[in-house]
């Protein structure tokens, strides 16, 4: 084949201009197209990284938030069950307590009655006592002993104090005849009656006007009314005053 330079140089310029056209108008499209894809790669890439990094962070968060939780219910769990344990001992302490006031109360209450029924069973004792003395009593012939009560009666009204005397004065008005009833066991002899009259006389000074009467149920003694005023000296009212006072006090007196 003969070598034509003429040829050679128009192919040498065809290929040159060839190249510079697919340079031109095919090579750096590719190139920039590869080079966005490749920038819109790493991008991506880029994303993905961050999204797996924020992705990490969530699930470390989560992690650190469920032992935190794991923490708190471990402190609420210890916390309820010091709770439920201290108020375990303090109801506990409570019925202990109210056990033991209830005892005590029960114990006191059970000395109460017992204290009532010894009570109760020496005032029947006392009551059956008086009883017993006065239907004894009544049996006796006690004409002395009622002398004797009479005796006694006139010089405690001889020995009133002035307070006493001052309001056994009043039971009378001025100028008016006061009554007095006199009941007595057993009748009265004249200097009986006269040595009443005297005695009321001074501690009234007023007009009197005595009436006598007997009441066996006295056994021995006398009973006067004078106005809302009654003086009891007999062996009945004392045994029933002894009975009842007994009663009221809840004393055994000797």
């Amino acid at each position: 084949m003969e070598l034509n330079w003429t040829t050679f140089i128009l192919e040498i310029l065809n290929f040159l201009v060839l190249v510079w056209l697919l340079k031109r108008l095919f090579y750096r499209p590719v190139q920039e197209m590869i080079e966005k894809r490749r920038k819109s790669i790493e991008q991506q890439f880029e994303n993905s990284r961050k999204i797996q990094e924020r992705a990490e962070n969530l699930q470390n968060q989560y992690e650190y938030r469920l032992e935190e939780w794991e923490s708190e219910r471990q402190a609420a769990r210890s916390n309820l069950e010091n709770e439920l344990a201290k108020e375990s001992r303090r109801l506990f302490d409570k019925l202990q307590d109210e056990l033991e006031a209830e005892r005590k109360k029960q114990e006191v209450l059970t000395e109460r009655q017992v204290k009532e029924q010894l009570e109760k069973a020496e005032i029947r004792a006392l009551e059956l006592g008086a009883r017993f003395a006065a239907s004894v009593l009544k049996e006796l012939r006690a004409e002395q002993l009622e002398a004797r009560i009479i005796d006694l009666l006139l010089r405690q009204l001889g020995e009133i104090s002035g307070e006493k005397l001052n309001g056994l004065a009043t039971v009378s008005e001025q100028g008016r005849q006061q009554e007095v009833h006199i009941v007595s066991a057993y009748p009265l002899n004249r200097i009986q009656q006269q040595k009443l009259e005297e005695c009321l006389q001074k501690l009234l000074s007023a007009p009197l006007a005595l009436s006598f009467s007997e009441d066996d149920e006295l056994i021995a003694g006398l009973r006067m009314t004078i106005g809302p005023w009654v003086i009891r000296a007999n062996l009945k009212d004392e045994l029933k005053t002894f009975a009842d006072m007994a009663r009221i006090s809840g004393k055994h007196f000797v």
